[in-house]
């Protein structure tokens, strides 16, 4: 009598078949069953439990800390735009708010984001909130707990924990930088983002310091300068003419060579009245009068050309120092002039270019927690681990399938 055992294993079945039998092949009695060996045509209760706590035990584990040490979380939100003072908000087609914010206002508007999110931004936070008390969760919560499990209480894990409660976004069409910031009380969430907002304005003021203040002071420093070029210049004027005596040496020698002129128009008038009565009438008493005045006429023209010789020697050596002084007099007064002109432009450059920052949406007390979102961690985690579990037991399942093979 030969005797063997086989086994055959499916998913959750052990079955023991018994092929003994005698040499003509009529079967003998069954052997017994070896002590403690038990055949199996359903699952074992064991796998069942198991594979109930693997499908629920995360779920429940999930449901503990949400309902019983998860902190609530207020949310407030708070919009900037950045904009010069040459543009303006007109309404849009679709019914929004249209900025023209662009170009520079635009990068500043990353600039301040880039603040915000920056340790200079939690310095700015600690000189006026307590805003590590702030951050930290009233309750016994693991996943918020300051500082960290496992690590330092220090500038780095309060940097890390502000990052985690602040978030700053820029809106590529219109610019609009949309601040959000989230803490324990509603109170300090909206105290937070205020002061947020305060510490961007500020930031945006000290921009518009470099670039004004050294284009303007520029053009004021030139203008002090030509203003005093000028005043320098009218005092050598007047010193000059002080030391000399004389206004205007140009002026002078013209008159006297008007002076000349004008007698000599009137000796010609004269010699042709005298002429013209010479020839009608010879022995004309008016001729004595006419010669005497012509002569007399003469004599005057005569004199004031020695005058004039003598004035012009005198001037002729006073007269290239005097145009001179007079030159830069004229050419200080035009340079003043044109940095007047550059500043005034400069200052109204200034203005165009000039920041502001508004505030579209101011922060608002928050009346309910918006985090932790109980039903919506609790879905997550019931499916993605009923996911988890059908995936390995698809896996588990070709594995056999292939080592039977």
């Amino acid at each position: 009598m030969a005797t063997s055992w086989r086994e055959r294993r499916g998913e959750n079945e052990v079955q023991v078949i018994d092929f003994d039998h005698l040499e003509d092949g009529s079967y003998a009695a069954r052997a017994p069953f070896p002590p403690g060996f038990e055949i199996a045509d359903k699952p074992r209760a064991s796998y069942a439990s198991a594979r109930w706590i693997a499908a629920f035990l995360p779920t429940f584990l999930t449901a503990i800390y949400l309902f019983g040490f998860a902190a609530d979380r207020y949310e407030t939100e708070t919009q900037l735009v950045i904009r010069t003072a040459g543009q303006t908000a007109f309404p849009r087609a679709s019914g929004g708010i249209s900025l023209g914010v662009g170009g520079r206002s635009h990068d500043v508007s990353s600039v301040a984001r880039n603040f915000i999110l920056s340790r200079d931004a939690l310095a700015t936070l600690e000189a006026r909130l307590p805003i590590q008390a702030m951050l930290t969760p009233p309750a016994l919560d693991p996943l918020y707990a300051y500082p960290p499990p496992f690590l330092p209480e220090g500038p780095e894990a309060l940097f890390g924990r502000y990052l985690r409660f602040v978030d700053a976004d820029v809106d590529a069409s219109s610019g609009i930088l949309t601040l959000r910031v989230r803490a324990f009380a509603a109170q300090d969430a909206e105290q937070i983002a205020q002061a947020l907002a305060d510490g961007t304005e500020a930031l945006v003021n000290r921009l518009n310091l470099r670039p004004s203040t050294s284009a303007v002071e520029a053009a004021r420093g030139e203008v002090e300068r030509t203003r005093a070029d000028t005043g320098t210049a009218q005092q050598a004027l007047t010193h000059w003419r002080a030391e000399n005596r004389m206004v205007d040496p140009v002026r002078l020698a013209q008159s006297y060579a008007d002076t000349v002129a004008r007698l000599s128009l009137e000796l010609a008038q004269v010699s042709a009245q005298l002429g013209e009565l010479r020839e009608t009438a010879p022995r004309s008493p008016q001729a004595a009068p006419l010669t005497a005045r012509m002569t007399a006429l003469r004599a005057q023209i005569r004199d004031e050309r020695e005058t004039m010789a003598g004035a012009t020697a005198g001037l002729a050596d006073h007269l290239g120092e005097y145009e001179r002084l007079v030159l830069n007099r004229e050419f200080a007064e035009r340079s003043f002039q044109s940095a007047l002109t550059v500043a005034e432009v400069a200052r109204r450059e200034a203005e165009q270019q000039k920041l502001f920052l508004e505030q579209i949406v101011r922060p608002q007390r928050p009346d309910v927690p918006r985090y932790p979102r109980m039903i919506f961690w609790l879905l997550a985690v019931f499916v993605g681990n009923f996911i988890v579990i059908f995936v390995a037991r698809q896996m588990i399942r070709d594995a056999k399938t292939h080592a039977g093979d």
